[in-house]
C-alpha cells in the first residue's frame, strides 16, 4: 500500500489504525509503517510526505526544518484538531499536485 492510499484509509476510520486521535500517533504510525518497508520502498513511501512538508512550510512561511506534524500542530488548537487539520491540508496539497 502506498502512503496516499494509507492516509485515505486512516482518514475514513482512524481508530482502526492509531490508538488516539492525535497527529503524533499518526506520525508514529506512518514512521513505523515506513520502517517496516525495505529501503527503496520506504523512500518511495515517504516521498509524498516530504513534498507535503515542503508545501506546508512554504504555505506558512516557515524556513526552519520542522516536521510536517509539528507545523500542523503549531497552527492547531490541540492534537485531535491537528489530526483533522492534517487531513484537510493533505487533501488540499494533493488536489493542487494532481
Amino acid at each position: 500500500m502506498n502512503v496516499l492510499d494509507l492516509i485515505i484509509a486512516i482518514e475514513k476510520r482512524p481508530e482502526m489504525y492509531i490508538s488516539h486521535l492525535s497527529i503524533n500517533c499518526l506520525r508514529v504510525y506512518l514512521d513505523g509503517y515506513s520502517a517496516a518497508l525495505g529501503e527503496k520502498e520506504a523512500s518511495e513511501f515517504t516521498r509524498p510526505l516530504k513534498e507535503f512538508r515542503e508545501w506546508i512550510a512554504q504555505k506558512h512561511g516557515i524556513s526552519s526544518n520542522q516536521s510536517w506534524d509539528r507545523i500542523v500542530l503549531f497552527y492547531s488548537a490541540n492534537e485531535a484538531r491537528a489530526l483533522d487539520d492534517f487531513f484537510i491540508l493533505f487533501n488540499e496539497f494533493m488536489n493542487g499536485n494532481e
